[in-house]
């Protein structure tokens, strides 16, 4: 009788922890295409401060361009840099005061400025990739014109489950 109270008092406390842990909100960044009706091509959790980068070669330069952006603990965007290889025709603009030489880039300081969510084109002749906490995100077998918007917040981690339940 003894073991029976101990194993029924067991699957009560097991079952809130399970609760507890499916209601715990966790940050993710969501990999969307909005004129798809935001169907989702990647969701990744993410910590405070992981990098988003976005790379992809210049069009008429033809030199590498790096877009580092990190996620603050409200789950919002920020554009960190923009770093490139040399400066001309199309780069992004560069601010002397905010520019300075780190090896083989310029990098721009992009003063942490909160950006919402980021929305870029695909065009193939960019080599275009997206990485995200570390996990590069294939996206080079899109459509060229193809809408991709990354966006950060915070969800459940029942959710999170279900949504990258429905990715497979």
């Amino acid at each position: 009788m003894a073991g029976m109270k101990k194993k029924y008092f067991f699957i009560p406390g097991f079952a809130v922890l399970l609760l507890l842990a499916a209601a715990w909100r966790i940050q993710i960044v969501e990999i969307v295409l909005p004129k798809k009706g935001n169907q989702q091509i990647a969701v990744i959790r993410v910590n405070q401060r992981d990098i988003i980068k976005l790379c992809y070669r210049h069009s008429n330069e033809l030199i590498q361009v790096e877009g580092r952006f990190s996620i603050d603990d409200q789950s919002r965007l920020h554009a960190l840099d923009t770093r490139f290889e040399s400066s001309g025709s199309g780069l992004p603009v560069s601010f002397p005061e905010r520019t300075t030489r780190n090896g083989k880039w310029l990098v721009v300081d992009e003063m942490n400025k909160e950006i919402g969510t980021l929305r870029f084109y695909i065009v193939p002749i960019n080599q275009t990739r997206l990485i995200v906490a570390k996990v590069p995100i294939l996206i080079s077998k899109l459509k060229s014109g193809t809408l991709i918007e990354v966006k950060a917040s915070r969800v459940s981690n029942l959710n999170w489950v279900l949504m990258t339940w429905n990715l497979h």
